[in-house]
Formats: structure tokens, sequence, C-alpha cells
């Protein structure tokens, strides 16, 4: 037998160059890279996906040294942090050396967590909570750095989709984490990039004028017919998946992220990369929805408002860095989503920026400002 553990960085054809010749014996591939399937038959291949509760919990316990015949509340405690890392060996096995090592008490890890995520998942002292000796956000860092690489390949296509995985993961991260649609970027790519010809030469018109100017459109390009190219896209989704950082979701064209790749993403963020993803996000969402929103299906526009919400909670988090960015033509739309789909506190608080900066811009007796 020849094991080859951890098969994260190269392609399957790289790797295949290192299989001794001949039919004799048997070879174990581990890797986050999905693409290494093509190596065998589907019969052969197994997914490991998240860890049962109960053996997630014995886990903790058991990294932690504490014997599980204690208290009841000291079980109820587990199955409540079990929970919160949604259940992913690595990230338990390093609550439970923290735990164990005295600096956290297990009673007390929950409340510390919710302030210290990134610390607690990255911290090299617990690397060697197990033999892997890697820290959660370590681990996916690694995988990160090889899309890095890429980007600097001789090979044009392999740069694009590298450069373009990056961007759309920096842009998944300030949407929900599950459901997330293709038709989010189809919409945007049609709604921000419709042009109009006037005396022989072509105008693009946007429904989103002063929101729009904030997209990056290499994900948005739209073929002779005015439709979305969606091949841009495609490849660097492509290499998400390969390297198991989104997944595809339970719809043809929706993904989801893990919710701590989610969180991950964000934290290795500066201020600055915060503030330009959330916006962009942001102005995605707005674009995607028709000036006259009633022509979209209802379902798109119900699963888009998860986002907006995530969106929004994202910003205010980002107070700082993103007050000063306000777009009528986005938040006049957010407005009738949000009173459409039953939010109303949600729906009043934009009513009343869009009041206030209308006043300010436009003067109280303007009619968009009574309108509003």
């Amino acid at each position: 037998m020849i094991v080859f553990d951890n098969a994260d960085v190269l392609t399957p054809e790289e790797l295949e160059q290192y299989f001794p010749p001949g039919l004799g014996g048997n070879i174990l591939i581990t890797s986050c890279n999905s693409a290494m399937q093509c190596l065998t038959l589907p019969a052969n291949c197994l997914e490991v996906k998240e860890m049962a509760e109960s053996d997630a919990i014995l886990l903790l316990l058991k990294a932690s040294c504490l014997d599980i015949a204690q208290t009841d509340d000291l079980y109820q405690k587990a199955i409540e942090i079990v929970k919160e890392l949604f259940c992913v060996p690595l990230a338990i096995d390093q609550a439970g050396a923290i735990i164990c090592s005295g600096a956290i008490n297990i009673k007390d890890y929950l409340e510390i967590y919710s302030q210290q995520q990134k610390t607690l998942l990255s911290h090299p002292e617990f690397e060697g909570a197990s033999k892997y000796n890697q820290s959660v956000y370590g681990t996916w860092e690694l995988l990160y750095k090889e899309i890095q690489q890429r980007t600097q390949s001789a090979d044009f296509a392999k740069a694009r989709a590298a450069k373009n995985a990056i961007l759309i993961l920096a842009i998944f991260s300030f949407f929900h984490h599950d459901g997330i649609s293709e038709d989010i970027f189809s919409n945007a790519a049609i709604e921000s990039g419709q042009t109009r010809k006037f005396l022989g030469f072509l105008f693009k018109i946007s429904s989103l004028p002063l929101a729009s100017s904030k997209l990056d459109h290499r994900l948005l390009p739209l073929d002779d017919a005015g439709l979305w190219n969606n091949f841009i896209f495609k490849e660097g989704v492509q290499l998400l998946l390969s390297f198991c950082f989104i997944r595809l979701g339970s719809h043809d064209g929706e993904y989801t992220v893990h919710p701590l790749i989610h969180a991950w993403y964000r934290d290795r963020m500066s201020s600055k990369e915060k503030k330009e993803f959330c916006l962009m996000a942001y102005v995605m969402l707005a674009c995607s929805l028709h000036r006259e929103i009633v022509r979209q299906s209802y379902s798109f526009r119900r699963a888009l408002v998860t986002h907006v919400k995530a969106n929004i909670q994202y910003n205010e988090t980002l107070k700082e860095e993103v007050a000063d960015n306000y777009f009528d033509d986005a938040s006049e739309k957010f407005l009738w989503i949000f009173r459409e789909q039953g939010y109303p506190k949600e729906a009043e608080i934009i009513a009343i920026k869009v009041v206030d900066v209308r006043t300010k811009i436009l003067g109280k007796n303007d009619q968009s400002t009574i309108q509003a």
C-alpha cells in the first residue's frame, strides 16, 4: 500500500505522476481537493462529512481531560460548544486543548469564543493538541496560499481562475453563508450592464447608477445577446469547490460556505478589504433586484432578503468603515423588499435614513423627499 496524505495542493494529473507502475497493491489518497475523485471509481470515493454530535462531544471531553461521568451541567456545556463549532473535529480538538491547559474553563469557553473567535481558532500554542500540528484557521490558510500562488502562474487561464476564485470567496463572505444563488450574479450583470444606442453610440444604462459604480465587473460579463456569460464565474467556483472552500447547495446553481470558513475569511481581511467587499456584496444584492421588482420570481426575492439582512449586519459591525457609504438607489430597493417580505423594523430603519439623506441633499420640499 502507498498513502498520499493531505494531497491538497497538487492537481490530480500532478499527483498521478507519483503512482507506482503496475497493477499490484493499493493506493489511498486523503485530500480536501474533491477533484482527486477522478483518479478512481465513484464506488471507491468516501466523503468525510461533519462529525456526529455524540462523537464530537466525546472528543471534546477526551481532549479536555474531563470525566464524562461528571455533572449534567458539564455535559450540557459540551453540547453547546460542539454545536457552536459545527462539529468540526480539529476545532473541537483545539477547544479541548485550551480547556485542558487551564487557560479557559469549559463553562466560560463560549463567552470568550464569542469575543475572541479568531484568536482561539488560530492560536499557534494549541496547534500541537493533535498530531495534525495545524490550527483550524492555519489549515485553511495553507490551502488559500496555494490559490494565491496560482494567481502568479504563467498559464493565463489558471491565473485568471485563481484570481476569480479569490474575488468570489470575498463577496460570498458578506452574503449569508447558505443558499448563495448564481441568479444574484446573473441578475446583477444584466441590470448593471444594459446598454442603449443614442446617435449611433452605445451608452450603459443601469437602474442603480450610483450603486453599480462600486461593482467589480470581472464576474459580470454579458454575451452578444445581453445575457450573463457565466464562464469566468464558473471557473472560479470550480476552483473553490475543488479546495472545499465552498460546497454545492441543495438546488442547482446554489452554493454554501461552511460557517467557520465564512468567519475565517472575514477575519483574515484588513479593515480596508472588509469595507471594500462588504460594500461590493451590498451593491451586488441591490443590482440583482430588477428595476420593476415584482417582475422577478417571488422565491428569488424571498431568498435574497436573507442575504440582505446578513450583509446589513456585517455593515453594522463595520460602522466606522462603512457609515459614510450611502446609495439612495440601493436603499430604496431594500426598503421595498423588506416591506414586502414582512420585516417592518428593518424597513423603517432604511426609510428613516432615506428621508434624512434626501432632506440633507435635496431639501425637505423636494418631491423625492416628500415621497420618502
